[in-house]
């Protein structure tokens, strides 16, 4: 500018940004700070019943597949089974449990008996729902499975059975940059 005016205002337009090896630049490379963010939600549905009269833990029929895209996130899970129907059996009390695995591996596995996603009741069936909310940090870019199981209070005599009366559950997995 001729007029002694330095203000200059520019613009750059490109169809593809490359780091100099030929990856695509993540946020953080770029200088921007997205800790917190939420990068993605999916959520799995299961209207199937399944039934359990064991303290083992059996799959519950809920799951979701994610697949973080950085290795530093974390993972937010709830999980909602609704139609949950306890029948005592023969038991003057029963209960029963939730517990959440990452593929096949147990992340949260309450005792049906004590766990903090146990109901009870003495005599009579109790009809409800069971929650669960986990915050995890798999360290990986490569797909996951997250699923509930499910056990009963007293082997052999209660039952538990999720979705009863074809209630749909349904587990949320969100992935929150780290």
């Amino acid at each position: 500018n001729l007029n002694g005016d330095r203000t200059m205002t520019s613009i750059i337009k490109v169809d593809t940004l490359q780091k100099a090896n030929g990856a695509t630049p993540t946020a953080a490379d770029l200088g921007i700070n997205t800790t917190g963010t939420v990068l993605q939600v999916v959520q799995g549905t299961t209207s199937t019943n399944v039934t359990n009269n064991s303290t083992t833990y059996i799959d519950s029929g809920l799951s979701v597949n994610i697949t973080p895209l950085s290795s530093s996130s974390k993972i937010l899970v709830m999980a909602k089974q609704k139609g949950v129907r306890l029948d005592p059996g023969g038991a003057s009390t029963l209960g029963g449990s939730i517990g959440l695995l990452r593929d096949s591996t147990f992340i949260t596995k309450p005792s049906p008996s004590t766990g903090h996603h146990a109901l009870y009741i003495d005599g009579g069936n109790l009809y409800g729902e069971l929650e669960l909310t986990f915050l995890d940090s798999p360290s990986t870019t490569s797909q996951i499975t997250y699923k509930t199981q499910q056990a009963t209070f007293i082997s052999g005599k209660s039952f538990i059975t999720q979705q009863a009366g074809a209630f749909t559950s349904v587990i949320i997995a969100m992935e929150i940059a780290g």
